[in-house]
């Protein structure tokens, strides 16, 4: 991410599209939506509001990270570092719950392959990024995939926010 941008502006806005759409969960494996009786509209609604709480705690958390973690240079030793350190007290603690609360409302069964799909895609991408912090700063939307599921999942304004 920070080969591609200018400011930590920037990467803070980047860093917050991927709260908002984010999921994962600590554990590997794979993620199980359950079919329910829910509709479209309100599984929509609910999942929408798991990932916009999600998005306003990891903004509290990055600004508190901010305020105590000086950004380092591009390719510096404090890099790696750094980006291990937001993942862990940013990343991780905000988006891996929400694969969670999402995978526990149920998705309607027209809609439960489409939803593991993009809760999966979050799942394994967090886990790269576990084994490898500097996954981070590869490209400058490392949850591209996942965003695009996210869309074909019906969690537009998810979606939105991870590209």
């Amino acid at each position: 991410m920070f080969r591609y941008f200018l400011s930590i502006k920037a990467f803070i806005v980047l860093l917050a599209a991927l709260a908002v759409a984010g999921c994962g969960s600590s554990g590997s494996g794979e993620v199980t939506v359950q079919a329910t009786s829910i509709s479209k509209a309100e599984f929509a609604k609910r999942a929408e509001a798991v990932c916009a709480a999600a998005h306003r705690s990891f903004l509290a958390d990055l600004e508190k990270f901010e305020r105590t973690h000086k950004f380092p240079e591009e390719k510096s030793p404090y890099e790696t570092v750094w980006l291990s350190e937001l993942a862990n007290q940013v990343v991780f603690p905000n988006l891996e719950p929400e694969v969670v609360e999402i995978s526990e409302i149920g998705a309607p069964v027209s809609d439960v392959a489409a939803v593991s799909k993009f809760l999966n895609a979050l799942q394994q991408r967090l886990e790269e990024v576990r084994a490898v912090s500097r996954e981070l700063n590869k490209t400058p939307t490392p949850f591209k995939r996942a965003a695009n599921l996210a869309k074909a999942s019906g969690l537009k304004g998810c979606r939105e926010n991870l590209v």
